[in-house]
C-alpha cells in the first residue's frame, strides 16, 4: 500500500510540474534542477480511457489507476473520500468553464431576443446549489477567474447569476414572440411554433443532464 501511495505522489508531482511548465514556460524554465539524477522520477506513465464515472471509481478503489485527471461529479466525492487510500484535491478551479451551446442556424435559436431571454431566465444559482452542490463558482466574465490578469468578474455590475423571468419575457414580447391563444405557448415572430431540442452526453447524466 505504501508503494501505491508513493507512486501516486510521484505521478502527481510530475503531472503538476508538467502542467506548470505548459502554462508558463518562462517560469518553468527558471527552476531547472542542476543535477537531473537527484529527486523524484517517473519511469512510465500509462494513460487509460475510462468511459464512465462509476468505472473510474472502481478503478481507483481497485488500484488499477493512480490518478483521475479531471473533475469529479459531486455524488462521487463522498464515495472516494471514504476510502483511506484515496486523496482528493478539493476546491481547485479548472482553467475553463461549463457552458451551454446554442445552435444559431434554426429558429428559435437564430433570434437574438430568444438567446438573450434564455440567458436572463436561466437559473445559474440553482445549478450551483442543486446540481453541483456548491462545488462551482458562478461567472459572467468571458475570461475564467483562474486568469486573474484578464478576468473582470469583480468589476461587473450587476451580475446575472439569478433568474430574471420578467426581463426575459419582456424581451420575447418586444420581439414578437406572441403567445398562441390555442396552445398557450409562444410562437416565433413568424408565427411558427417553437421547438427546442436539448442534447447532452450520456456520460454526464447528473451534471450535463441536470443543467
Amino acid at each position: 500500500m505504501n508503494n501505491i501511495r508513493r507512486n501516486r505522489l510521484l505521478a502527481i508531482t510530475f503531472a503538476t510540474a508538467f502542467l506548470f511548465m505548459a502554462i508558463s514556460p518562462a517560469l518553468g524554465s527558471a527552476a531547472v534542477a542542476t543535477d537531473l539524477n537527484v529527486g523524484p522520477n517517473v519511469e512510465t506513465v500509462v494513460f487509460k480511457v475510462i468511459s464512465t464515472e462509476d468505472n473510474m471509481i472502481l478503478a481507483l478503489q481497485g488500484g488499477l489507476i493512480d490518478i483521475h485527471d479531471s473533475f469529479l461529479e459531486p455524488n462521487s466525492i463522498p464515495i472516494l473520500a471514504a476510502d483511506p487510500n484515496i486523496d482528493i484535491q478539493e476546491d481547485v478551479l479548472r482553467n475553463g468553464y461549463g457552458h451551454i451551446k446554442i445552435n444559431c442556424r434554426d429558429s428559435p435559436g437564430n433570434w437574438t431576443a430568444f438567446r438573450r431571454a434564455f440567458a436572463f431566465a436561466y437559473d445559474k444559482t440553482k445549478v450551483q446549489t442543486d446540481i453541483f452542490q456548491g462545488l462551482m463558482n458562478l461567472q459572467d466574465s468571458v475570461v475564467v477567474s483562474t486568469n486573474d490578469l484578464f478576468c473582470i468578474e469583480e468589476l461587473l455590475n450587476p451580475h446575472y447569476y439569478n433568474p430574471d423571468i420578467t426581463t426575459g419575457a419582456a424581451l420575447l414580447d418586444a420581439a414578437g414572440f406572441d403567445i398562441d391563444p390555442v396552445t398557450g405557448y409562444r410562437n416565433d415572430p413568424n408565427g411558427n411554433p417553437i421547438h427546442v431540442e436539448i442534447a447532452y452526453s450520456p456520460n454526464s447524466a447528473a451534471i450535463a443532464g441536470g443543467c
